[in-house]
């Protein structure tokens, strides 16, 4: 519900469960480990400029996918 609170695991989790092992991995080291978009893509042998269009397109699925939740009754 969304008065609930989850932890930093148990939402990496409930995420994890829509996403690619690489949109995981990007979002895991740019969320949990603070590294930047350069030093991700050095990490997973993606350009800057990749990981920032695999980023985005996973922060706009999300948005559409609570933003559906949130409108459903």
């Amino acid at each position: 519900s969304p008065g609930e609170e989850f932890t930093r695991t148990e939402l990496l989790r409930l995420l994890a469960q829509r996403m690619t092992e690489q949109e995981y991995r990007i979002v895991y080291l740019r969320y949990w480990e603070d590294l930047s978009m350069r030093e991700i893509g050095e990490l997973t042998q993606l350009s800057e400029s990749r990981v920032c269009k695999i980023h985005g397109r996973l922060l706009e699925r999300l948005k559409d996918r609570f933003h559906a939740s949130a409108s459903t009754p």
